[in-house]
């Protein structure tokens, strides 16, 4: 992949594959991959019970470091149960979410998202693709670029 293709990218595992060959070191459970997924997850919070929020949440927390892992499975079982009763595709999406599995996950939003509106599914997908990348495009920066922060940055405190 070049640095052109990157900016255009629409397929999300080309993305991150991508990336793995810039950080091979980096794992799921990391930082910035959580934090992907709070972002892509929350596409469909407005459709799920309020568990699922909170789980996203202290996701969040957990990925700065300000919550504890057993508080994240705590907090992921409840979150299983309240959606166990809606359905297969809250149940899978709380399935891909757990394993890391972002094509599943992409795919299951598009579907619920495309049955709430009441839209075509292909455009939906297409739409939820699109968003995932851009969040991957946020979230990781560009990896043809090193970041080159100005001394300004360096002098503020809150850096």
């Amino acid at each position: 992949m070049t640095e052109a293709d990157w900016l255009k990218c629409s397929d999300v595992e080309e993305m991150l594959h991508c990336l793995w060959d810039f950080l091979p070191e980096m794992k799921w459970e990391d930082r910035k991959p959580t934090l992907l997924f709070c972002a892509c997850g929350e596409l469909v919070q407005h459709l799920l019970p309020a568990e699922y929020g909170e789980l996203l949440m202290a996701m969040e927390k957990w990925a700065d470091g300000l919550t504890a892992q057993a508080e994240i499975r705590s907090i992921a079982e409840r979150a299983e149960r309240t959606v166990a009763h809606l359905g297969q595709d809250p149940q899978t999406l709380m399935f891909s979410l757990g394993y890391g599995d972002l094509s599943l996950f992409g795919y299951i939003e598009g579907r619920m998202l495309s049955t709430a509106a009441g839209t075509d599914f292909d455009q939906m997908q297409d739409r939820v693709k699109s968003i995932h990348c851009d969040f991957v495009r946020d979230i990781f920066g560009n990896p043809f670029r090193t970041p080159q922060p100005s001394g300004a940055w360096l002098q503020d405190k809150a850096v």
